[in-house]
């Protein structure tokens, strides 16, 4: 158990330079490259414009023009089938030719927490139901590889793993946010985060006061970047419809590397069973840094909730490698300091919308 804390788009192509800067005062990673906000910015046209080629082919008989307000919903029919993605679809990319597995998980409405007589429940996972109002793009453990493709700065090798597809280790939730950052910027995204009075490097010594939500509103889910999932984000992706007590199924030794089953050290990612969505790891390998700051859920409906934003500390989630199985359970939290490094701590990244 970490010792920090407390229990409870396609590839761009043709780049010609890249380089991560820094600035004392505030985290800004700029990129040098010919091409890649623009392919960036091509790859929402090119979408968009694929989307019209299919509406402008549709059958007469969708339209609404024609035959007035059944036709409507067939055509809203129609827009739901042929214009949004699956749960669980490829939204996979890559980076300096690194691949970047990601899956779609949709909007919807699911239970946060975990009841009175779940095996290994502590106090704060607190049972109520959770609108998500925005779907969202979820990617799998960041890898040693992804990280290196994405900020060129070193990285804690792995606990015992040393392969680049094991989790990056013993980083800051400044580090993780830093490195979300760095990859919108590489997408011509704006970053999600603010980091403000930092020193040092990400993924060694990165030490930041404060930060803070970029978005219009200050929320999360109105970034146009990636970033960390909220709590309410993780906890939806890891069940992905499903209600047990872990990500992906009932049997924690064929979903999850936990205490029991990993020989003391992390294991390459996705080398157990994905959930529902094709989403791994959610279960065990190396606690995963979320947005939000540590504080009680709460038993009432909430909705794109956002936990405790002034608070000391973050929370991780999926447990790890070591502690005690039941750590690995969906519903189980843990919180510690944002600049903390601990051993099997990492994170994954979401990036709003479709």
């Amino acid at each position: 158990l970490p010792g920090d804390g407390v229990h409870g788009a396609p590839a761009p192509t043709n780049v010609l330079s890249r380089r991560t800067t820094y600035e004392t005062g505030r985290a800004t990673f700029s990129d040098e490259s010919t091409e890649e906000a623009t392919i960036g910015r091509t790859t929402v046209s090119t979408r968009a414009a694929r989307h019209a080629a299919e509406e402008s082919a549709r059958p007469w008989y969708l339209w609404p023009e024609v035959l007035g307000g059944a036709a409507l919903a067939l055509a809203l029919i129609g827009f739901m089938l042929w214009g949004r993605p699956a749960p669980g679809a490829d939204r996979g990319f890559a980076v300096e030719g690194v691949p970047f597995p990601a899956r779609q998980v949709p909007a919807g409405t699911f239970t946060m927490g975990s009841a009175d007589d779940e095996v290994g429940r502590d106090p704060d996972e607190t049972l109520h139901p959770v609108t998500l109002t925005r779907p969202y793009v979820m990617s799998q453990e960041v890898t040693v590889a992804q990280w290196h493709a994405v900020l060129e700065t070193e990285v804690a090798a792995p606990a015992g793993c040393a392969e680049p597809t094991c989790p990056v280790d013993r980083v800051s939730w400044y580090d993780a946010a830093a490195f979300a950052n760095a990859l919108s910027e590489h997408q011509g995204l704006p970053p999600c985060y603010a980091l403000t009075a930092c020193t040092g490097t990400p993924g060694t010594g990165l030490s930041c006061d404060d930060a803070s939500v970029t978005s219009d509103d200050g929320t999360p889910g109105a970034c146009e970047g990636w970033r960390l999932p909220t709590e309410a984000e993780w906890e939806h992706a890891a069940r992905a419809g499903h209600a047990g007590m872990y990500a992906g199924g009932d049997d924690p030794d064929a979903v999850a590397w936990h205490p029991g089953n990993a020989g003391g050290h992390l294991h390459p990612v996705c080398s157990r069973a994905p959930n529902a969505w094709g989403l791994c790891d959610l279960s065990g390998n190396a606690w995963e840094w979320v947005h939000d700051g540590y504080g009680p859920l709460g038993d009432g409906a909430a909705e794109d909730p956002v936990g405790a934003p002034d608070a000391g500390r973050r929370v991780r989630r999926s447990g790890s490698i070591h502690g005690d199985t039941s750590y690995v359970r969906v519903a189980n939290r843990f919180a510690g300091m944002p600049g903390g490094r601990a051993e099997t701590v990492g994170f994954r990244v979401v990036r709003t919308g479709r």
